[in-house]
């Protein structure tokens, strides 16, 4: 008896997969593992743990239901390195357990300079503005930036 049994059609076993999205800096990287043409009521559950440049970081997959879908976003830090991620996704399907590796890409964001100031203001000029530069007002008079989904899909 083989050790994972889908019994749907001419299919003999199930297949584990997984894959991880791109996100910017400061946004969050999605993760998914499936298990194809698995049999109804077996046991599932995943993990992950993604290989940041500033350290790994372990997450359990939520599951969908009663499907053998499960996910989970994990957070990527405002001055995380850009690019390759490796993440190892642990399966655990019918109690056998199975590795899936897979990559997540972290993007430079766009509202992000190499002068590395951090929340420094842009400067103003109250010669050259017909506004207010903010004053002691205690506030930032520029809107906070806004996150918005990565290019490419």
């Amino acid at each position: 008896m083989p050790n994972v049994d889908a019994r749907h059609g001419s299919h003999n076993n199930a297949t584990v997969t997984a894959n991880t999205s791109a996100a910017a800096q400061g946004g969050a990287l999605h993760i998914v593992a499936k298990v194809k043409h698995a049999h109804r009521g077996a046991s599932f559950s995943a993990t992950a743990t993604v290989h940041f440049a500033s350290g790994d970081t372990t997450v359990h997959l939520h599951r969908r239901g009663s499907s053998f879908m499960a996910a989970a976003d994990v957070s990527v830090s405002s001055d995380e390195t850009p690019g390759t991620v490796p993440v190892d996704v642990t399966v655990e399907y019918n109690d056998n357990e199975q590795e899936v590796e897979t990559d997540g890409t972290v993007e430079a964001s766009d509202n992000q300079g190499d002068d590395q100031g951090g929340d420094a203001q842009p400067s103003c000029d109250p010669a050259q503005t017909t506004g207010d530069c903010g004053g002691d007002q205690g506030g930032d008079s520029s809107p906070e930036p806004t996150e918005s989904p990565a290019t490419g899909d």
